[in-house]
């Protein structure tokens, strides 16, 4: 049997610990911004979602996976507001995105299959949620896909992408956070049946969730949603989508930020009980991440998955040498492997 055949027989217990972990990550977030009273932003909610639910997929995919001898290793690390890109000289530079989920399997025999899917994140409980004018140009990114060039990125700046077909596509989504208190008792964040906290949006003038981000998340694990994306070698012969994924991978892997707002900030770069870390993996057996290395190099792979590592560069540290911030998009990466006998 194939890995999305274990995942669809247990399906429904799948779906639930995804839902119980989205909803922990969010609101363990309002407590925490409570304790500082303040309220919230969209960037701290981000990043309960990357530090604080992913465990618990982590532990569901562990839960199924393991008994049929399919490893599993997760990395994840929350940054914020880069890369930009622009693409039209009359507009700003917009966000490529929030986070990026990857997920890549690698059978006993055959080739890799790689998945992502890019998030552009808003905050807000409306149904249908509008687009503002100022956030337009974003819009226009993920509905046309016009050629664009990174600015303001640190070692991408100047560096041109060519995403294609120019339209839209389930690789690059919005996600609608609900914006309402846990103590609010139409908010999703209570973990009521047949309600969430995290909806998924296609592009559009006026956001409609087609689904809820644990429901999107399972058809990412089955190919069903997201966009495949080549290895790292043949995406560096073209310009396309594929790079952008592995753009995403290198640099998010190697800048991250802190959220002061939400008391996370100082915190080690790798934990495993812990959910104060500003980067999260696990792995079972001890393996490596292969993307990380792909994209980093081996060696910064092994610093980062050491565990106890340094403390995360403070804000002198992630400057470059014309002043421009070091940090990426988020990310979440996900890998299983069916294992072989002797392992």
């Amino acid at each position: 049997m194939s890995v999305s055949n274990f995942l669809w027989s247990e399906k429904n217990a799948f779906l639930a610990s995804l839902h119980t972990g989205i909803v922990h990550g969010m609101v363990n977030t309002w407590k925490r911004c409570a304790s500082l009273k303040n309220s919230p932003q969209e960037p701290d909610l981000v990043a309960g979602l990357v530090l604080e639910s992913t465990p618990f997929l982590y532990e569901a995919l562990q839960a199924i996976l393991k008994p049929h001898r399919i490893g599993v290793s997760l990395a994840s690390v929350f940054c914020h507001q880069k890369p930009e890109v622009a693409f039209d000289s009359s507009a700003k530079p917009c966000e490529l995105g929030d986070v990026l989920f990857v997920y890549v399997h690698t059978p006993r025999r055959g080739p890799c299959r790689r998945n992502a899917l890019l998030f552009q994140a808003k905050m807000s409980s409306k149904q249908p949620y509008p687009i503002r004018a100022a956030e337009r140009h974003q819009l226009q990114l993920y509905a046309e896909w016009p050629d664009f060039r990174y600015a303001r990125s640190s070692g991408l700046t100047g560096q041109t992408r060519n995403v294609n077909p120019k339209a839209p596509h389930a690789g690059a989504q919005y996600l609608l956070i609900d914006d309402r208190p846990p103590d609010e008792p139409a908010s999703g964040l209570l973990g009521f049946p047949g309600t969430y906290p995290i909806g998924c949006c296609m592009p559009d003038e006026f956001l409609h969730d087609h689904a809820d981000l644990a429901s999107e998340l399972f058809h990412l694990f089955l190919f069903r949603s997201g966009r495949a994306f080549e290895d790292h070698g043949a995406a560096g012969c073209a310009n396309d989508w594929s790079q952008v994924v592995w753009d995403l991978i290198e640099y998010g892997m190697k800048y991250r930020f802190n959220r002061a707002r939400s008391d996370r900030q100082n915190s080690p770069r790798t934990y495993a009980a812990s959910a104060d870390g500003l980067s999260f993996c696990q792995t079972s057996p001890n393996r490596r991440i292969d993307t990380v290395s792909q994209a980093i190099g081996h060696s910064d792979a092994s610093r980062f998955f050491e565990s106890g590592g340094d403390e995360p560069p403070r804000h002198s540290d992630r400057q470059t040498n014309d002043g421009e911030p070091r940090s990426g998009v988020s990310l979440i990466l996900i890998e299983t492997w069916e294992r072989l006998n002797e392992e």
